[in-house]
Parts: C-alpha cells; structure tokens; sequence
C-alpha cells in the first residue's frame, strides 16, 4: 500500500482535517484512498490536541516544501 501524500494537508483547514482524522472523509463526504483506510483504523483514536499538533506539524512542513519547490522553480 503507498504512503498518503501528506503536503496535501495544505489544502485543509484544521475542520475538514479534523473531519478527515475522525471519519476518514475529505470536504464533500470523499473517500480518499490510503487516506481514508489508515485515518480509519489507526488515526481516529487521537486526542482532539494529537489532531491539533498532527495538523499544525504538516501544515507547516507543506509551506516550507511548497516554499522551496517555489524558490526552486524560479517564482
């Protein structure tokens, strides 16, 4: 099973990742593959505040990546 693509938490405000943590679901009731398989049966038992630095943690690291890809490419 390939790894979930973890920068795209970037695109998530910390209700829809909440939401994507408890039930597996992204915006709009979407399965989301690997995603929503290891958020059901291993991410869904984390403390609100585990969510919480979860997100905080991957929001940060996809700025800096975007950051560089960014700086990288020359924009």
């Amino acid at each position: 099973m390939p790894a979930p693509d973890l920068l795209i938490v970037g695109a998530y405000d910390p209700g829809a990742f909440h939401a994507l943590m408890r039930t597996g679901k992204a915006p709009g009731g979407r399965e989301v593959g690997v995603m929503s398989q290891i958020a059901r049966g291993n991410l869904s038992s984390f403390t609100d505040d585990e969510i919480d630095a979860t997100y905080d943690y991957l929001a940060a690291r996809a700025k800096v990546v975007t950051a560089s890809q960014n700086s990288s490419s020359g924009r």
